[in-house]
């Protein structure tokens, strides 16, 4: 069964119905729907949903669309299009002044009548086909959004090309016939290009002359893509079973606080998009508005581990999952399992990053289990999970992986039940560093002394945190050296305080940077807390969340005498790392 959501460039010439058609085709899929009609003349981002996920539609009907128009003026049509019959020709004498004012007269909210050569229902009956019987009916203006227009070059030839954002139930071609009308002239949709909708853009689309049934796979992006504006609740397995057969779920029983009554939220177990339920205060519950749940592959190979730091280690286990032939997943704890009888024990990484790196090493979907449920299993039960729930016919772990309450299974225990039930099993070897066993226990060690720089070679990736940027003292800023401030995230393990080089994150960009760990002594704060400079970048960050990746460590963290004996410091270290780039 194929299911997702595929982003079509629609060509010019057929309508959107033709290009579903033909997704039809190359699926085998019956449920195959758009979202947001395009005319046959138009071309550009048509969202297309595959399978159940077709359930999805209304939520990206809904949303804002971006548009290229190219109007033609001097002619008006009965389409409001070039399609049309020509009703009447005026001459044009306007300026780019007389342009400029038309744009602002429709922006923001204005009354729309939509063309009687549309989908809009009267009576029952399509407005084209009233106008294709040559009648004609009173249509009631419709209120929409012009949130901008602008011009893409300059009037040539009678012609204007128009960038235009604009909320759902826009017509365009009204909006042209409009313009046209304001300046005098008259004006008629030539050509138009939709160029963005729903979050996603032309350059994310496919042609549809590119699809085959052999690749359409290939462009399939997952069923949550189409709602990933919406929060999520991750619910446990108890609570899955019962949203997957219709039932609601309480509110006070899920790890998500809901902000208002009516609101929409992507429902996950274990990173699985299982649908979309809705906020119900009144009656302290989360109930079912629709279910996309995919059906999971029958063969996996299950890579079992912590997988905390994904150090060298791990990734021989994880490799060994990778190239077994099967669908590779990684089965892990939602914190380390040794947290939970030493809180001192804090995560090298959050469940996000982990997926992400696992996701790079081809890991497919990582599990995370809800250690106090499993605590519990006998080693018996704990397989018997593997094989039943999620298809496990491989299994790839470390030489000292230990499962089962109280730790009672270990690789013979695995051995053992892998021969008796068919299971592929391979057991990887220790991998040393120094004479020392890589583990997550000792990257936390490293990380504890400052050694970021050691902790990078032997994961391939650095340690690093995401935060919200947070209002400072502004300290920073008035001695000439302005930072982002960040709460060093509570669930992380301990890293040494002190002054690091490292590489900040956000909108796609790497910058190089300069972070304190630490209290700030100089200035006496009572909490940690990162602040970093950002080389190269002066800018207003506050309130996102950015990603600062630890390169290697510069200095301990230190109390100054005097801001100026601080900012010799702060030059020192600047120095220091544009002398390593050389």
């Amino acid at each position: 069964m194929m299911q997702g959501l595929l982003l079509l460039n629609k060509p010019k010439g057929i309508t959107s119905f033709s290009a579903v058609a033909r997704i039809k085709r190359l699926s085998g899929e019956k449920r195959v729907g758009h979202t947001g009609t395009l005319d046959p003349m138009a071309t550009g981002v048509l969202p297309v949903l595959i399978g159940r996920a077709t359930t999805l539609s209304s939520y990206l009907l809904d949303a804002d669309k971006r548009y290229l128009a190219t109007v033609l003026l001097g002619k008006v049509t009965d389409t409001g299009d070039v399609t049309g019959e020509t009703i009447e020709t005026r001459e044009v004498n306007i300026t780019e002044v007389d342009i400029d004012r038309a744009i602002e007269k429709f922006t923001g909210e204005i009354f729309q009548v939509p063309p009687m050569y549309s989908a809009i229902k009267k009576n029952g009956v399509p407005l084209y086909k009233l106008a294709r019987k040559g009648e004609t009916v009173e249509i009631e203006p419709r209120k929409v959004t012009i949130y901008s227009i602008g011009k893409v070059g300059s009037l040539e030839n009678n012609v204007i090309k128009l960038d235009v954002r604009c909320s759902k139930g826009t017509y365009i071609r009204s909006l042209c016939q409009d313009i046209g009308e304001f300046l005098g002239c008259g004006a008629t949709l030539a050509e138009l290009e939709r160029t963005a909708t729903s979050g996603f853009s032309l350059s994310e689309c496919v042609n549809l002359e590119d699809l085959t049934h052999d690749n359409l796979a290939q462009y399939l992006l997952p069923s949550e893509k189409a709602v990933e504006n919406f929060r999520y609740a991750n619910i446990s397995e108890k609570q899955a079973t019962r949203f997957l057969n219709g039932g609601q779920l309480s509110l006070e029983r899920l790890y998500f606080k809901a902000e208002q009554d009516g609101e929409i939220v992507r429902v996950k177990h274990n990173n699985e998009f299982l649908g979309l339920g809705i906020v119900d205060k009144a009656n302290d519950q989360l109930a079912v508005k629709c279910i996309v749940a995919e059906q999971p592959k029958i063969k996996t190979a299950v890579a079992l581990g912590t997988f905390d730091g994904v150090h060298s280690g791990h990734k021989a286990v994880i490799k060994n999952a990778v190239d077994s032939g099967l669908k590779p997943l990684a089965v892990t704890f939602d914190i380390p399992p040794k947290a939970y009888f030493d809180v001192s024990v804090k995560s090298i990484m959050t469940p996000e990053q982990k997926s992400e790196v696992l996701g790079n090493l081809g890991i497919k979907k990582t599990v995370y289990l809800d250690f106090n449920q499993f605590r519990n299993y006998s080693p018996e039960q704990f397989l018997d999970y593997l094989k039943d729930e999620l298809g496990c016919a491989f299994i790839s772990c470390g030489f000292n992986y230990r499962f089962g309450k109280d730790g009672a299974g270990d690789t013979d225990t695995l051995k053992e039940y892998c021969e008796k039930n068919g299971i592929g099993l391979s057991v990887s070897k220790p991998v040393y560093a120094n004479e020392q066993i890589i583990s997550s226990t000792y990257l936390r060690l490293l990380l504890a002394e400052g050694g970021v720089d050691e902790v990078l070679k032997l994961c391939g990736h650095p340690f690093s945190i995401t935060a919200k940027v947070i209002h400072g003292d502004a300290r920073g800023r008035t001695i000439g050296y302005p930072t982002v401030n960040q709460l060093y995230p509570m669930g992380l393990t301990k890293l040494k305080f002190g002054v690091y080089e490292t590489r900040v994150k956000f909108d796609d960009k790497v910058y190089r940077g300069i972070t304190n760990i630490g209290v700030r002594p100089t200035f006496q704060n009572n909490f940690v807390s990162a602040e970093t400079f950002i080389l190269d970048f002066n800018g207003d960050l506050y309130g996102r969340d950015i990603k600062v990746d630890f390169i290697s460590f510069i200095r301990e963290e230190k109390k100054f005498d005097n801001v100026d004996n601080l900012i010799a410091a702060i030059k020192d270290d600047l120095n220091r790392i544009e002398k390593e780039q050389q």
